[in-house]
């Protein structure tokens, strides 16, 4: 009876020690910046916080802001792209560098780096049109700041730095190869062709040119 009460007492003092560990912070979640979609500095958003006693602010500009559709089979080719302001278009480290400098410099507002991405949009046809799907499909990655990570994300877009290189696309060199061989204009320029079709070369497990349903968010 004694060792259970002991052992009550230990809990319930362990538990306070746990509880006045954490300290309560006003925190806004969700910010852009200029680095994507927002229209002010990392550096205002800062002295704006500071103004309305905010303590703490998680950063989550666009990874990646970019829709292309491109028509087969020359989709690396013949395509549209359009490309917004992102963290990716202009550096993950100048992003990272920007928010641990604010920091250091400060004590007064907690920045927090993190990014919004959306894994994975598709494309289809609804009444002789098409139509871009799941592109407000969002998810957050925030408090893990490291560059690595961000060029890791599996999400469309990000596939130069995300994507697995596949030894099976290069095969167009055979055709080239064959082309110098036999002196023949026509398999150099092909397979030339079909090297920049396949270029970089990378590829994530799913495109933007069918529904993959629940595999880009695992």
């Amino acid at each position: 009876m004694k060792k259970i009460i002991f052992f009550s007492i230990l809990l319930i003092t362990s538990f306070a020690f746990v509880e006045n560990d954490y300290v309560t912070l006003d925190c806004v979640l969700h910010v852009h910046t200029n680095f994507s979609s927002g229209k002010d500095t990392i550096e205002k958003i800062v002295e704006l916080a500071e103004t309305h006693n905010i303590d703490c602010v998680v950063l989550t500009d666009h990874l990646v802001k970019k829709i292309e559709f491109g028509i087969w089979p020359f989709r690396k080719i013949i395509k549209r792209s359009v490309n917004l302001a992102s963290v990716k278009k202009f550096g993950v480290e100048n992003y990272l560098s920007k928010i641990k400098q604010i920091n250091r410099r400060q004590n007064d507002v907690i920045v927090i780096a993190g990014v919004e991405v959306t894994p994975h949009y598709f494309w289809s046809v609804e009444e002789d049109s098409l139509v871009v799907n799941n592109l407000h499909k969002h998810m957050l990655v925030i408090g893990v700041p490291q560059e690595d990570l961000f060029n890791s994300l599996a999400v469309l877009g990000n596939e130069l730095t995300a994507g697995k290189f596949k030894i099976f696309s290069l095969w167009p060199i055979i055709i080239l190869l064959l082309g110098i061989f036999l002196r023949s204009k026509f398999l150099i320029i092909s397979s030339l062709i079909l090297l920049a079709i396949n270029f970089p070369f990378k590829y994530l497990p799913f495109d933007q040119y069918k529904n993959y349903f629940e595999l880009p968010y695992q």
